[in-house]
């Protein structure tokens, strides 16, 4: 009766393209918002609590209270919005008259919306050569049936697009191309100069182009008329007060703010008092913002990299002028040692990078200049006083010991756990910060890497069965080395073993000696038939080098790679079956002479010979395997594409039933891992990267076939939990997206079309 139950429950809740409207399941953000790269922000010039934000993980968020809880928008819809790491500045654009109409270009091309970013779909009728989208768009303060978007230049570099409309933003037609040799598209901006003249502005990453005809035709202005030699990178444009503002690179470290009052023909340097002087060329004037209310409110970003004045007050900044550039006075002061730190509430990013953090974006309020919203590499900050006081709003308020989930999730999370003596205590492996403990089921975390050597990054833990807050961290200083990045460097890179005693609050090497090589552990695995307190049993997967066994709770370590591929120990996972036998994976090597495929594979002598038994040639990159304890000799192998083309179709999952003699494909598409539910070993659970990574798949048949669970929120999904005590509750981790959970509700068996 109960497989029937959970069986029926499933099929009710996992059949095939439910719809997001009727499907139940609900899922809830359950890790710490923030951790990693905000770009693009926006405030919307029709209400000021509508505020849009994007990541370098792929991630769109949607606010409506002004910052303080935040929506991921569909990812099936839109991800991937355009900005690079020099050019951040979102292609976000509100219609200027229209409320619920927004404009943004993406990877997956042009969208729009029209219920204020709920909802979005693809805008028909642009070249294939800009199928990515635009990178800015820009709609005339004049005529708002009138707009404009500029494509970045493809290879070889030598052609900006631009498109325009005539209704809004609903079809656009193609109008003119500048040539020119440039990568970026820095802004663009309509302006009315002191003479009268209306032209387009576009600013690329070398020159500044105008237009009197609507983008027509176009005319480079005279940049070289700036009271320096010759061009310099531009980094922005804005449009304030009838005048342009420009910033740029200089290598002479003058100040490269300036403006011109007719539209780009001459050029002087806007005043500098209050302006620090750059030292090198790490420090920079980068990114502008003016708000339509006021235009005389000026803001413009510094970034400022200072090795020997960490605490210098202009420093990583965001300059404020309230009258139209002739002084400026900083804003912003991140870290608490400052003297005038600003930012009111906390976070468990509150000091976290400190104030090196350069400020990626900015923009403001059309309607109120001071209201400001800013990110940077960590973290999202917002002021209603002009800069007076900051708030963090990447995040609740919380602290690094207290922290609770929900924001904008941002962390890459490979693994979720529960401790084996109180499933209350829960545990996030995951990139970039390492080191996430929850004592209350997840409600709140602690953010803590006290102690461990290669604390950035853990990959994997392994819990003690008999002492409570024993675990210990498989650990590197690399971040995602289960993507492809990475590949051909695997064996270099610095890491190991850390264990903690007190539940992960406080860390150190675990091992005494040099038998473990200082290098990065993808997985440990605890073996709980032979471990004894003291004495705990571990196996360590180390890419580059092969296994390594511990019987000495990870004091001392001795290499067992007999059997293994040697031209492949990129060893990855390891972890046994309870029945004796041990199992290791290797993934994709890379090499100078070419690429040699992962393997599975076996021991059944405590890992003093391996056999291999699984490797397929054509599909290299194997991830994961996952074993069946209700059914012995069931294995199940996954594998992503062997390029780092997203929209491959290679990959798949593989399925033995006798111990790996033989195997079935059961899905062809690329995946990072599988799960098997608790109470129904044919009923799993799949994390699709097809397609760039479409979510969770579910198949009540043992792989026969598959349906996909469609309201999934975040794209590359990557471990899927249960959890131990009610396995209706499912916990699926992400590359980039932090972790989210669901619970299937049990009211859904009373209407299970099976009873």
């Amino acid at each position: 009766m109960l497989r029937m139950g959970v069986l029926c429950l499933l099929t009710q809740v996992f059949v095939s393209h439910v719809a997001i409207a009727n499907d139940p399941v609900q899922w809830v953000a359950t890790s710490p918002g923030g951790g990693g790269c905000f770009r693009g922000v926006a405030i919307s010039p029709h209400d000021s609590d509508l505020i849009f934000c994007n990541n370098d993980m792929g991630g769109a968020f949607r606010s409506e209270d002004g910052g303080e809880t935040w929506t991921l928008m569909p990812f099936a819809q839109i991800h991937s919005v355009l900005t690079s790491g020099n050019y951040p500045q979102a292609a976000w654009s509100f219609h200027p008259t229209i409320e619920s109409r927004v404009l943004v270009g993406t990877n997956d091309g042009f969208l729009i919306s029209d219920d204020k970013g709920l909802n979005w779909k693809r805008i028909p009728g642009i070249l294939e050569r800009n199928e990515r989208g635009p990178r800015h768009v820009r709609f005339s303060p004049q005529d708002p049936e009138y707009g404009v978007a500029v494509f970045r230049a493809l290879p070889p570099f030598d052609v900006v697009t631009v498109y325009i409309t005539r209704d809004a933003g609903q079809t656009w037609t193609y109008a003119s191309e500048i040539n020119e040799e440039a990568r970026e598209v820095a802004n663009v901006w309509f302006n009315t100069d002191a003479s009268g003249e209306s032209a387009l502005l576009v600013a690329t990453d070398t020159y500044l182009w105008k237009s009197t005809d609507q983008g027509m035709t176009w005319e480079q202005t005279a940049l070289e008329l700036l009271p320096v030699e010759q061009p310099r990178k531009v980094y922005d444009l804005i449009a304030a007060d009838g005048k342009l503002l420009l910033t740029r690179h200089e290598e002479d470290l003058s100040i490269g703010i300036y403006a011109s009052g007719d539209n780009g023909t001459t050029w002087e340097r806007v005043a500098t008092e209050g302006l620090i002087q750059p030292q090198s060329d790490r420090e920079q004037y980068q990114r502008m913002a003016v708000s339509s209310a006021d235009p005389k409110v000026l803001y413009v970003t510094y970034q400022g990299i200072r090795d020997n004045d960490p605490l210098a007050q202009g420093i990583s900044n965001v300059f404020r002028s309230s009258d139209g550039g002739l002084s400026w006075t900083p804003t912003l002061f991140q870290h608490p040692l400052m003297e005038r730190y600003n930012i009111t509430n906390t976070t468990w990013l509150t000091g976290i990078w400190g104030w090196q953090v350069k400020p990626f974006c900015i923009n403001v309020d059309p309607n109120d200049p001071d209201h400001v919203i800013v990110s940077t590499i960590t973290a999202v900050y917002m002021t209603n006083d002009g800069g007076l006081t900051w708030r963090q709003v990447q995040g609740p308020t919380g602290v690094t010991a207290d922290q609770p989930a929900g924001g904008m999730m941002m962390l890459s999370c490979w693994n979720y756990y529960f401790s084996p003596l109180n499933s209350d205590r829960q545990y996030i492996a995951s990139t970039d910060f390492g080191g996430w403990s929850s004592a209350d089921a997840g409600e709140n975390w602690t953010y803590s890497y006290e102690g461990n050597p290669w604390h950035n990054n853990i990959y994997a833990l392994a819990f003690s069965p008999e002492v409570e807050g024993r675990l210990w961290a498989a650990s590197s200083r690399t971040h995602d080395i289960f993507s492809w990045k990475y590949h051909k460097d695997l064996g270099k890179y610095f890491g190991g073993v850390a264990r903690s005693d007190d539940g992960g609050l406080t860390w150190r090497n675990a091992t005494q000696s040099r038998s473990l090589p200082n290098r990065a552990v993808t997985d440990i695995w605890l073996d709980p038939e032979r471990s004894v307190a003291g004495a705990e049993v571990l196996w360590a997967a180390v890419p580059g080098h092969g296994l390594y066994l511990s019987q000495d709770g990870g004091a001392t370590w001795e290499k067992r790679n007999a059997g293994l591929d040697t031209a492949n120990l990129n060893v990855i996972r390891v972890r046994g079956d309870g029945e004796g036998n041990l199992y290791a994976l290797s993934m994709i090597r890379v090499s100078d002479d070419g690429r040699e495929a992962g393997s599975l594979y076996v021991s059944v002598d405590d890992g003093q010979t391996w056999e291999e038994l699984f490797t397929r040639p054509e599909v290299p990159h194997l991830v994961n395997f996952e074993l069946v304890p209700e059914r012995p000799g069931t294995i199940y192998v996954t594998a992503l594409q062997k390029t780092q083309d997203l929209k491959s179709r290679n990959g798949g999952a593989w399925k033995s039933e006798d111990y790996g003699e033989s195997w079935t494909r059961i899905y062809d598409g690329p995946c990072y891992a599988l799960a098997v539910h608790p109470e129904d070993p044919d009923c799993l659970f799949l994390s699709s990267w097809e397609h760039m990574g479409d979510g969770v798949f579910t198949s009540l048949d043992g792989g026969a076939t598959w349906s996909q669970l469609e309201n999934y929120p975040f794209w590359r999904p990557l471990e899927i939990t249960f959890h131990p005590e009610n396995s209706n509750r499912i916990y699926v981790t992400n590359f980039g997206g932090g972790v989210y959970t669901a619970v299937l509700p049990s009211a859904a068996v009373a209407q299970c079309a099976c009873q």
